[in-house]
């Protein structure tokens, strides 16, 4: 009986973390976020509110559960993370507002994050630590930069910007 009350309160964690990361399916709100956002918060949001469920994986989520617990979804979430990295990188070549093109590139990178974390080894969690937090650098000068070329241009499509 504790071994399914395990399961369903990982479950749940989970879907609470995976919805802040963004993790595939769970990633919906992102590009619209974005999209919608001035500058700032795009900078802001790439830069630190994504991570935060990273962080909240592996500083709360790890120690909470028993490694059986893990081990048990760790096919699951390896393979909807696998689904989220190339679903997040085809999507991001179609588009053509440069905002939305980097925020499927940020699902892209968040999940391939959280394969990192779910290889349950320290060398795949101090990789996702490294790559989220050049991931926070890097995507956030690229919203800057695109806010910066939109501020100018009053555009943010990619067809404006063909010989950039």
């Amino acid at each position: 009986m504790f071994m399914y009350n395990e399961h369903a309160f990982w479950i749940l964690v989970f879907l609470a973390f995976a919805i802040k990361l963004p993790l595939f399916p769970f990633h919906i709100w992102l590009p619209y976020a974005h999209v919608e956002a001035s500058t700032i918060t795009s900078v802001i949001l790439a830069a630190l509110l994504l991570k935060l469920g990273g962080y909240g994986i592996i500083k709360f989520m790890l120690p909470m559960f028993l490694l059986n617990t893990h081990l048990f979804f760790r096919p699951v979430v390896l393979a909807l993370c696998v689904i989220g990295m190339i679903y997040g990188s085809l999507c991001a070549l179609r588009q053509i507002d440069l905002k939305r093109q980097i925020a499927f590139l940020s699902v892209a990178h968040m999940n391939f994050a959280a394969i990192g974390i779910f290889t349950l080894t320290t060398a795949g969690i101090n990789g996702a630590i490294y790559m989220m937090v050049s991931h926070g650098l890097i995507s956030s000068l690229y919203f800057f930069l695109i806010g910066m070329l939109a501020e100018r241009y009053h555009t943010r499509s990619i067809m404006a910007f063909s010989g950039l």
